[in-house]
């Protein structure tokens, strides 16, 4: 990717130079998570009690155990003003705080006829972690059984309990890939907010001294070539899924967001190299 196609992509970003958080997540999660708007202004209601099922065009509701101040959804409070509630963390059947449900490790969920039984589990989860501990009444019609959600058994009660942990050197490479992830989209923001060439060209230098220090080498490039490919892709699906936390100063809305300006800039120069073969 070319710093030209960086710098040209950066501007179209808008006058302000600042990166606007349109939906704030990627299409694949809003078919999956908790951003469905068919139903936003449903499930952003944080309730005990089971929603209405009177509409038939809601999906199926369900109850799932969310951390109530985990960093992640306070983060998205201060820094957006918004309900943390689209970015809310729930359990796992690995036993993580996760937005979103994968096939290795799908959300744990409840009937909402099963209210009584969440609100017994959601008490031996917050005694066991020591940590208070809630319930959110959630649906989406893209959930799948297996693949994104998983309906709350005897099986699952380590879960309520504690995490799985990860080998010693996975938890390394998650945790790289995550500072990574975090220090590539700090990039991409100060590129997009630069005003003029010079400005950018700062940004560029100041990027290549940070990133020798933190990781050895890189660039503004190679920063942006990162997030728009695969090992970009999956430390966010990583994050997402809970497997690794975020500890720096960025919110999941501003790192996904950073994400896809990066790969809108892929993508823009993927179309020039096009144009240009064909004349």
């Amino acid at each position: 990717m070319s710093l030209h196609v960086i710098e040209e992509t950066v501007k179209c970003i808008g006058a302000t130079g600042a990166i606007h958080l349109r939906r704030g997540v990627p299409e694949s999660f809003t078919k999956r998570g908790f951003t469905d708007s068919e139903n936003s202004t449903e499930r952003r209601r944080q309730s005990l009690h089971p929603l209405s099922q009177s509409n038939p065009m809601l999906p199926a509701q369900y109850l799932l155990l969310t951390l109530a101040d985990h960093r992640s959804s306070s983060l998205e409070l201060a820094q957006h003003g918004q309900d943390p509630g689209s970015y809310a963390r729930c359990l796992n059947i690995e036993g993580r705080w996760a937005v979103q449900g994968s096939t290795r490790a799908p959300l744990l969920v409840w009937p909402s006829s099963q209210l009584e039984a969440a609100r017994e589990a959601a008490t031996r989860a917050a005694e066991a972690r020591r940590r208070p501990v809630e319930i959110l009444t959630r649906g989406n019609s893209g959930w799948v059984e297996g693949r994104d959600i998983e309906v709350f058994t005897g099986a699952f009660e380590s879960a309520l309990l504690e995490h799985t942990p990860h080998s010693a050197a996975k938890a390394r490479r998650l945790r790289t890939e995550a500072d990574k992830l975090e220090a590539f989209c700090l990039i991409v923001r100060q590129a997009s907010a630069a005003k003029d060439h010079e400005e950018f060209a700062s940004v560029r230098l100041a990027a290549g001294k940070a990133l020798r220090a933190k990781f050895g080498g890189g660039s503004i490039t190679s920063a942006f070539a990162w997030l728009a490919g695969k090992a970009g892709s999956d430390a966010l699906a990583s994050v997402l899924s809970g497997e690794v936390e975020l500890e720096g100063p960025l919110s999941i809305q501003e790192i996904v967001a950073a994400t896809e300006l990066a790969r809108e800039a892929e993508l823009l120069q993927i179309g020039q190299g096009a144009s240009a073969t064909k004349h």
